[in-house]
C-alpha cells in the first residue's frame, strides 16, 4: 500500500504523536473521535535551522 501524491497520512493510534494538535476540533458528537478525513493542510519546506530530528517532539512553536 501507498500513499498517493498529495495526500498527507499519519497514524493516529499512539498518542506520543499528538496528531490532534494539528487537527482541527471538530469531532463526531457520539462517538466524540475527532474529524481526521477531512482537515486540510499545507506542507513546506522546512528552512535551514528549523529543521528537526526523526522523533523530535515540539510541543508549540510560535
Amino acid at each position: 500500500d501507498e500513499v498517493r501524491p498529495g495526500i498527507l497520512s499519519s497514524t493516529f493510534h499512539f498518542p506520543e504523536i499528538m496528531l490532534n494538535v494539528i487537527t482541527s476540533d471538530v469531532h463526531d458528537s457520539e462517538a466524540l473521535c475527532p474529524e481526521y478525513k477531512v482537515v486540510s493542510c499545507r506542507i513546506r519546506k522546512a528552512r535551514k535551522g528549523h529543521l528537526r530530528k526523526a522523533g523530535e517532539v515540539v510541543e508549540k512553536e510560535m
